[in-house]
């Protein structure tokens, strides 16, 4: 004999619920994206928007062109960024976020290339010595400018 109506409606329930035992539910995705998004974001990268050389960076930013340049082994642009006289004199010893302790001098010593951690040690020093220059500086809340 065939299932009547119901049992039919009780088998495709069951089938159902069979499939999606194992599937996320809408708060695990949404956490599940949010995971992804924030490790997508801790890959520094020359592609990556924070990173693109624009008239007005955070000074946050500037710290991570450099990062950016010494993991791509980018000699030329490290030594560029580090002539800008708003760049800080700690840019070399700056990790690039909280979450993310990665810190350019520790890297250019990770890659075990002479030619990548002389001038980062070199333009770490020349930095020192000429300084920064305080008319970049933005002004603190409350400060006339």
């Amino acid at each position: 004999s065939s299932p009547s109506p119901r049992e039919k409606r009780l088998i495709n329930r069951r089938a159902a619920v069979e499939r999606n035992r194992n599937a996320l539910t809408p708060y695990q995705k949404r956490k599940q994206h949010l995971i992804e998004e924030a490790k997508k974001n801790l890959t520094v990268s020359a592609e990556d928007s924070a990173l693109i050389d624009t008239p007005y960076v955070s000074a946050r930013t500037l710290h991570r062109n450099v990062l950016a340049a010494v993991i791509n082994e980018d000699i030329q642009k490290m030594k560029e960024l580090m002539a800008n006289p708003k760049m800080p004199i700690d840019a070399l010893t700056t990790q690039y976020s909280f979450a993310d302790a990665r810190i350019p001098l520790v890297e250019a010593f990770a890659t075990g290339k002479v030619e990548v951690i002389m001038p980062v040690l070199i333009a770490m020093i020349e930095k020192r010595k000429k300084g920064v220059d305080t008319t970049y500086y933005e002004p603190i809340s409350g400060e006339m400018v």
